[in-house]
């Protein structure tokens, strides 16, 4: 069995299925343009040495949740409003500085060589739409940071972040 073969289980089945709903094209023309793109992605995987990161999977999503729960912990020490949950995608962290412009903020960790993000998929320039219909607070959706992490980055570097963030927002 090949790694396309594994890759098309059962949750390729329910892609596979709501494409053909969505477009009204035949199982047949999504399959194999689903394969397509599957090829395309394990090739850029091996061409840039990640298989052994895809082979790592449950070791790396481990690994960045002890991470995330470092970094969570590290952050509720402040007042913050901490808008990602157990439910939201593991290797991203979301809350709003509620005190703080959230572009300063993320200019003042620059200068540290730290790089966040004040926008996501869901956010406007200047607001989170999201976060908006959630919380019906617009200090929440002004003021959020998003922070990725990878297996590729250290406890050192979560450490030294929130040693920054510490300096910074006590500076005021």
């Amino acid at each position: 069995m090949n790694e396309i073969e594994i890759l098309e289980g059962n949750v390729f089945k329910d892609i596979i299925n709501t494409f053909k709903n969505i477009f009204g094209t035949s199982k047949e023309e999504v399959n194999e343009s689903v394969r397509n793109r599957l090829q395309d992605v394990l090739k850029v995987a091996r061409d840039i040495g990640s298989d052994k990161s895809i082979s790592n999977l449950e070791k790396n999503i481990d690994y960045v949740g002890k991470l995330k729960k470092k970094l969570v912990r590290g952050l509720l020490k402040y007042d913050i409003h901490m808008n990602s949950n157990d439910l939201c995608v593991n290797n991203i962290i979301n809350f709003s500085l509620m005190k703080f412009d959230n572009k300063l903020f993320l200019h003042l960790l620059e200068k540290e060589n730290i790089f966040v993000s004040t926008t996501t998929a869901c956010c406007g320039k200047n607001k989170s739409v999201v976060l908006n219909e959630i919380y019906k607070d617009d200090i929440i959706s002004k003021t959020c940071i998003r922070i990725s992490l990878s297996h590729l980055n250290k406890m050192q570097e979560v450490n030294e972040f929130l040693k920054v963030f510490d300096k910074l927002y006590n500076k005021k």
